[in-house]
């Protein structure tokens, strides 16, 4: 090339860091005069400057680089420890860990009983690797990081493709991945996996950048499966007591109401979320302070159950049965009460009948006056 250029004479000097040789300085003529002493000497003392420059200039990007990283870190922590919702993380993840790491195929695999299954592809993928799709125990790959806790790197699968999943991700364009696990509370319970259509795209460098990512997203992820279990628990838990034909209610130790179901709210005549905070004498007896006999006050008197059957004029005379439960602490200490009622009208009805008609078979018996039947059929079996 150089004689082609039409150059006659060149000389060169090395590009050196530390004791690295990076790179070379060059410089010819077209003409016949040979280089003195005097332009070697310029030349090596250009060359050591542009050395000096170069990495100067490198330093400076590897620390803007390592910022960017840094601040890409920081984002994507806070973004994702913000939400207790799933698929929130996922897109955050998807979205924010480009800027951290360039790839070309996101994916997650968590263990689903025995077998590994993909819970996130960033890329609407057609083949055999998508969303939801269960990993075979053949692919050591992804198993021995779950089961060794210790990242994985494929630098060249062109050159590594050992497994059956290593086809499948050449046939995707996939080149180069790295697998980090995914570890909370002392489990590991999957892996977060990112490939390049390069070859040897990741390294020890990356490792260290994702790592911390991947311990986030685990904490994160367990945390928000721990919510959704305590959500869905908690909403079983609702509907069981919503369920339930008693009215019970949920009372602190000053007797307002902290929690109600429905069946408590309709005996109060109204709905449950204007019952809280209110004092359940005044609700639902219409008392200004608790009625004499309260079960509440009992309860945290005796740190016992009690039980009252009472006939409620604001509620139409009818009766009612009243249970209250405390709840202790570990202490022995009340710290709050369950109040039951259930209506028991009917049953007093019915038991009042069930005694007049008890009464009038035993006066029939006894007696054989037709005054005295007539009296008593009059006062037992017209009420009836």
């Amino acid at each position: 090339v150089v004689v082609d250029e039409g150059i006659n004479k060149l000389i060169s000097a090395p590009l050196i860091i530390g004791d690295k040789i990076i790179g070379a300085l060059g410089v010819g003529r077209r003409s016949s005069t040979p280089f003195i002493d005097r332009d070697i000497n310029l030349l090596k003392s250009v060359a050591t400057q542009l050395a000096m420059a170069y990495e100067k200039a490198r330093l400076a990007a590897e620390l803007t680089r390592r910022v960017e990283r840094r601040s890409a870190m920081s984002r994507i922590s806070a973004a994702i420890s913000k939400t207790l919702n799933v698929e929130a993380i996922y897109a955050t993840l998807i979205q924010e860990l480009q800027k951290l790491i360039e790839y070309d195929r996101l994916s997650i695999a968590e263990l689903k009983g025995e077998l590994l299954e993909l819970s996130i592809v960033s890329r609407d993928y057609s083949g055999h690797l998508g969303q939801g799709v269960r990993i075979s125990p053949d692919n050591k790959m992804f198993y021995s990081v779950v089961r060794e806790g210790k990242p994985v790197i494929r630098r060249n699968l062109e050159t590594e493709a050992v497994q059956p999943i290593d086809q499948q991700l050449l046939a995707a364009g996939i080149r180069s991945v790295i697998l980090i696990p995914l570890v909370a509370g002392g489990r590991t319970f999957g892996s977060l996996n990112l490939g390049s259509s390069q070859k040897n795209k990741y390294s020890e460098t990356d490792l260290e950048y994702l790592q911390p990512v991947a311990d986030q997203l685990a904490v994160a992820l367990d945390n928000a499966r721990l919510f959704k279990k305590i959500e869905t628990a908690a909403g079983e838990w609702r509907d069981t007591f919503d369920a339930m034909d008693d009215g019970i209610a949920l009372l602190s130790t000053d007797l307002r109401v902290q929690r109600v179901n429905q069946a408590m709210a309709k005996l109060a005549g109204t709905t449950p979320q204007a019952l809280l905070g209110q004092y359940c004498y005044t609700v639902f007896h219409g008392l200004d302070t608790p009625l004499s006999g309260c079960v509440g006050i009992h309860c945290l008197n005796e740190k016992q159950p009690c039980d009252i059957v009472r006939e409620e004029p604001p509620r139409g005379n009818r009766w009612f049965h009243m249970r209250c439960d405390p709840i202790l602490d570990k202490n022995d200490k009340v710290v709050s009460l369950v109040h039951t009622i259930r209506d028991i009208t009917e049953e007093k009805l019915r038991e009042e009948k069930l005694e007049r008609l008890h009464n009038l078979s035993k006066a029939l018996s006894t007696s054989l006056s037709l005054e005295t039947i007539y009296k008593v059929v009059m006062n037992e079996l017209y009420p009836v």
